[in-house]
């Protein structure tokens, strides 16, 4: 019995490796709430500037969210504290016509996204960098926003 467990996980563990990703964390939100003033960070190392890589927010909202969309900001910043990537960026959560939700769902009525901020993206030099977000909406309480975090990934690019 004890080795079908273990080769059932053995076998699982195989399956969920991710070649591709090569830093991804998500921060979750005491009681699905998200406040304006609640910045959050994520720090992560890149060690080759030849690659180019996708650079992905993810989020993790209930069907409960009271808006079809979401506005972000985010700053990449490198090991000095400097600034390379600022932008403010609306995404879509919920279908703008019939309300369905995006994202994938596996515990019933919360939704996983995984939402594309740089596709391609070529970091000028190896080291530390930190990604920082936080939301833009006109309200400083967001309800039903469970997480949020960041993946890197490494760009596949067809042809390779």
């Amino acid at each position: 019995m004890k080795v079908a467990i273990a080769v059932v996980l053995g076998v699982f563990l195989l399956c969920s490796c991710d070649a591709e990703r090569v830093y991804e964390k998500n921060n979750d939100f005491e009681g699905s709430v998200w406040r304006k003033d609640s910045v959050q960070n994520f720090v992560f190392n890149i060690e080759n500037k030849e690659q180019s890589y996708n650079l992905l927010l993810n989020v993790r909202n209930n069907v409960a969210f009271k808006n079809r969309n979401i506005y972000i900001k985010y700053v990449l910043r490198n090991g000095e504290d400097q600034v390379i990537e600022e932008k403010l960026q609306s995404f879509d959560l919920f279908e703008p016509k019939t309300g369905q939700p995006y994202g994938s769902s596996v515990i019933g009525d919360v939704f996983d996204h995984q939402l594309l901020l740089e596709k391609n993206y070529r970091f000028k030099s190896a080291g530390e960098f930190t990604m920082s977000y936080q939301h833009y909406m006109r309200v400083d309480t967001l309800q039903n926003i469970a997480s949020v975090g960041v993946r890197v990934e490494k760009s596949i690019k067809q042809g390779q």
